[in-house]
């Protein structure tokens, strides 16, 4: 069985869209587990992402010219791992755990508010609910 070359490019575009979304609610749900005290290991196994693979999310999303606003949770995926590599690596806490934790949960906000600004703004499918046609 032979799959059209058209279903495998739409697939690479639609997963270049909301994979980033996918680990980066993954990483608040799991953000807010272990803040909690309950560390979920599939959590990780499944959203953990290195730089790497980070890297080809972005370039996929230039490759395929998304809007910008599907950029703004690879850019949270971002921050997000330098800000946990920084304090997993550092001989002492630079942060505190409930400051570390504000700390994710307001880029995340920031994330979402920067999506749906851009998203309002750059997305041309959505059509103009006062014209009367």
């Amino acid at each position: 069985m032979r799959i059209p070359n058209k279903v495998i490019y739409k697939l690479e575009i639609e997963s270049t869209k909301y994979i980033p979304i996918f680990i980066a609610v993954l990483y608040i749900v799991n953000t807010f587990f272990s803040f909690g005290g309950y560390d979920i290991e599939e959590f990780s196994m499944i959203g953990g992402i290195s730089l790497i693979p980070l890297a080809k999310l972005y370039l996929d999303s230039y490759t395929f010219k998304l809007c910008i606003h599907h950029r703004v949770f690879i850019y949270y995926i971002f921050l997000h791992n330098s800000i946990s590599t920084v304090d997993y690596y550092t001989d002492y806490r630079l942060i505190e755990d409930r400051y570390l934790f504000l700390l994710y949960i307001i880029l995340f906000g920031i994330s979402i508010i920067l999506y749906i600004v851009l998203k309002r703004k750059y997305d041309f499918s959505v059509k103009d609910s006062g014209k009367v046609s």
